[in-house]
């Protein structure tokens, strides 16, 4: 093997490891995310149903309900975009 086929053999190698270190971190990232997102949907379901309860059980109006359950204004929106209570 010459020199110059040597070099290109550790470059290509390098670049191997570099790409498959990458995308490790890449799949860590994702899943990472992918739990986070799993989790907020998770809570916005269950404020969903704790709203419909509360709302069946007093009659209350949705602002009454979330009000019951002292939700801020951001995540009432989150529940009421997410067509959950549909």
């Amino acid at each position: 093997m010459t020199l110059e086929e040597i070099l290109e053999y550790e470059k290509k190698k390098a670049r191997k490891e570099a790409f498959e270190e990458g995308n490790e971190e890449g799949r860590k990232q994702g899943v990472e995310e992918g739990r986070k997102q799993g989790v907020e949907e998770g809570r916005i379901t269950a404020l969903a149903e704790m709203l419909k309860a509360l709302m069946a059980s007093t009659g209350k109006s949705l602002n009454g309900a979330a009000e019951m359950l002292q939700l801020n204004a951001e995540d009432l929106e989150k529940v009421t975009s997410s067509g959950l209570l549909d």
